[in-house]
């Protein structure tokens, strides 16, 4: 369902504003005829773009990216509507522009990988392609629209980057990833043996040339006289200072080749070759390749044609030939004249600086415009001036797309390539061959046996007396035992031909049942109900190892140590409570070493305390008067008569003497300071163990409480507890599914047998009536 933003758009119908490449561009090429180009690029389209009226006309789209496209010239097309486009998936089609798109004339793969470039010679009538694959395909070109020639391919050592035609030696130029610039002979047709393969070895000779400009000497100055010395030192220094800024590269190469191409016609011998290096685009004489052993001496460029710290990546002579297009990094272009090359004549920079690679340049027909594409996506169109177009060009008559012959598309991108195809073609003849014998064969055993049955039917429908025995009919036994006796030999040797390879099989069977099936306590298995078509499964449960179990038992002893070891401490902890509560003061043995009161001070206060509080305790209502008199004496002491003065100091003297002992108790039982409770001490202990650390977990001196740590082998022990609880728990379900599954096979059984019962008494009785399925 089509949604955006949670509406939904199904119902409404979008129109198409503009199409355009999804990717890089990879290649771009100009009609000769009018103002139209045709780009290609990874996204696997073909466009065809008018760039004056900067309209798109229509577009093709392949199952792969395109990496290379040659328009065809007038002379090989009079009517300038045909171009080569090669794919990266190894094919090459030829495509010819219609009314409303691009017909196939012609379509190959003579490669298995990216077809990288491919050149035609300057007559059109031989055509090389490149490929990443490292090999080289020649083809016979006998109609440039439709008719290409295989001739075979050979392998070229290394990767291919670039390939263009030497007009002087009549070879292919094939630029190497590793510097390596190789001319190779083309083969002549019939020279292949195709019967077989249409693979061999080509004819390569290697172009040796230096990639750097030789290093001019400077020449010496002369001595001055005196008066001139201080202009000497500052000639001098300025010199140093020249040294200092030119700094020789560390990288001394050799440096890929990306490009290597002749001077046009009028300008024989030279040639410009561009490295994967700044500023390296350098052009040569060619002189070397006119001796014979050319590939013995190395040739040094006359000139450098790059633009500061720019690498140059491709290079062409515009359409009409005024000028050298060279294409480089970071969206730089430059422009030279073709009669003026030291001289720059134009240097643009139109495309992204960092990811705009020009990828490919050309002119329009007439030289009047400027085309540039990149690996940042874009296409831009420039005039150059001061040529001026030539006007509208005559638009060439285009037919219906499809109105002349077109052949049938390479579709998959596994498709075979031209000798994958022959090498299948030529095991599929084999093979059909083969088949055709085994089917004569057949088909005389067939004859045999139905001639040897006919006798045998005639033996059977002759008399008794004129019927031949089967002893009889064996003319020799002895070749019966001796075509047995080779039969069991052939079975025995096919039987230890093959023991190797059964016991290796077997091997492999025990071992895939023992991972897989013997491993297994209980299957999945599905119970269906008897009516409700409901179903239930069980648990896919294999056995504990022998290293799961033991890690368990290890897991169980290690918790039963533990429990025991929190058993005897809590033992030992209550045994130490009970101890200190059988002590009279909480088990503090120094409360009874109390110094008794001394001095003046003290005495005075207890006298104090005599005469004030304990009288009061005695005295007073509702005091208790422990050990402080006889409340008895007391009550006889109010009804006896008053006495002398000395029986009243006595009697005061003894009860001084009582409340001086009860004050003695009291203080004997009142707590020492530094006595502390065994039940508040255990609460204490408690806390500090259980309760924990209570500083925020922000704190740097946060210490995680022993109890709550986690430890990997707290982790592990629970990951096996956890296996363990698992495998209980799936086998707890299955054996109550295994219970209901044989219950389910009784009630069948007992139905079963009583429907047979059911149905003896019911033939019986003649009743006719259906019994349970």
């Amino acid at each position: 369902k089509d949604v955006i933003a949670g509406k939904d758009i199904s119902g409404i119908h979008g129109t198409l504003f503009k199409s355009y490449h999804a990717d890089r561009i990879t290649c771009v090429e100009t009609s000769p005829v009018d103002h139209m180009a045709v780009t290609a690029g990874d996204d696997g389209s073909v466009r065809l773009f008018d760039y004056i009226t900067q309209k798109e006309v229509f577009r093709e789209t392949f199952s792969a990216g395109a990496t290379c496209l040659f328009w065809m010239p007038v002379e090989w097309d009079p009517e300038g509507l045909t171009f080569a486009v090669g794919f990266e998936n190894g094919v090459l089609r030829i495509l010819r522009r219609t009314e409303n798109g691009f017909d196939l004339t012609a379509v190959m793969k003579p490669h298995t990988k990216a077809l990288t470039c491919f050149a035609f010679s300057p007559d059109g009538q031989l055509l090389v392609t490149a490929s990443s694959d490292e090999t080289l395909f020649f083809f016979v070109v006998q109609d440039p629209i439709q008719e290409y020639q295989p001739i075979g391919f050979s392998k070229i050592p290394g990767k291919p980057r670039n390939i263009s035609w030497n007009t002087d030696q009549d070879r292919a130029m094939v630029c190497m990833e590793d510097g390596t610039l190789y001319l190779v002979d083309f083969p002549e047709e019939g020279s292949v043996d195709q019967s077989v393969s249409f693979e061999f070895e080509a004819a390569y000779h290697k172009f040796v040339y230096n990639q750097q400009m030789k290093k001019e000497e400077k020449p010496q100055k002369e001595k001055k006289d005196d008066e001139g010395e201080d202009d000497d030192k500052k000639d001098d220094d300025e010199d140093d200072e020249d040294d200092e800024e030119v700094e020789e590269d560390g990288d001394k190469g050799p440096w890929p080749c990306n490009f290597a191409i002749m001077a046009p016609e009028g300008d024989p011998g030279k040639l410009i070759i561009g490295v994967q290096k700044e500023e390296a685009v350098f052009e040569y004489a060619g002189e070397t390749w006119e001796s014979p052993d050319f590939e013995q001496f190395a040739e040094d460029p006359i000139r450098n044609l790059a633009f500061y710290n720019t690498i140059a990546v491709t290079a062409r002579y515009s359409r009409a030939g005024n000028y050298l297009l060279i294409g480089c990094e970071k969206g730089r272009l430059l422009m030279r004249q073709k009669n003026n090359l030291p001289k720059m004549f134009h240097a643009t920079l139109m495309h992204d600086g960092m990811y705009g690679t020009i990828l490919a340049a050309t002119t329009s027909y007439d030289d009047a415009y400027l085309l540039t594409v990149g690996a940042d996506g874009c296409f831009f169109v420039q005039k150059i001036d001061p040529i001026e177009p030539k006007g509208v060009a005559k638009a060439p008559k285009l037919s219906k797309k499809g109105a002349k012959k077109t052949v049938d598309d390479i579709l998959h991108t596994d498709a075979y390539s031209i000798q994958e195809a022959k090498l299948k073609a030529d095991e599929d003849r084999r093979r059909e061959l083969a088949e055709m014998k085994k089917k004569s064969l057949r088909e005389q055993v067939q004859e045999l046996m139905r001639e040897y049955e006919d006798l045998m039917q005639a033996n059977e429908a002759a008399e008794k007396g004129k019927r031949i025995s089967k002893e009889e009919l064996s003319l020799d036994p002895e070749i019966q035992e001796i075509l047995d006796k080779q039969n069991d030999n052939r079975v025995e040797i096919a039987r230890k031909e093959m023991a190797w390879i059964t016991a290796k099989k077997e091997l492999k069977l025990d071992k895939l049942r023992s991972v897989f099936i013997d491993s297994l306590q209980v299957e999945r298995i599905l119970l269906y109900g008897f009516k409700n078509g409901r179903s239930v499964s069980s648990f896919r449960t294999a056995r504990l190892t022998e290293r799961q179990k033991k890690n368990i038992a290890g897991v169980h002893e290690l918790i039963q140590t533990g429990e025991e070891a929190k058993r005897r401490a809590q033992f030992s902890a209550n045994q130490a409570a009970s101890t200190k509560d059988g002590s009279p003061h909480g088990g503090d043995e120094s409360f009874s070493d109390i110094e008794k009161p001394s001095g003046m001070g003290m005495e005075g206060d207890s006298k104090e305390f005599n005469e004030t509080n304990l009288s009061d305790q005695s005295g007073g209502e509702g005091g208790t008067g422990k050990g402080l008199g006889d409340t008895q004496q007391r009550k006889k002491k109010e009804k006896m008569p008053v006495k002398s003065a000395l029986d009243k100091a006595e009697e005061r003297k003894r009860e001084r003497e009582e409340r001086d002992r009860g004050l003695q108790e009291l203080k004997q039982r009142m707590p020492n300071d530094n006595t502390e409770d065994h039940k508040d001490m255990a609460i204490i202990i408690r806390a500090e163990k259980y309760m924990g650390d209570y500083k925020l977990k922000s704190d740097p001196e946060y210490v995680v409480p022993e109890n709550q740590r986690v430890t990997a082998e707290q982790k592990l022990n629970q990951l096996i507890l956890l296996e363990e609880s698992i495998s209980t728990l799936r086998m707890d379900f299955n054996d109550r599914f295994l219970a209901l599954r044989d219950l389910k096979r009784r009630l069948i059984d007992n139905i079963t047998r009583d429907n047979g019962r059911i149905i003896e008494i019911n033939k019986q009785l003649k009743v006719d009536e259906p019994v349970m399925s």
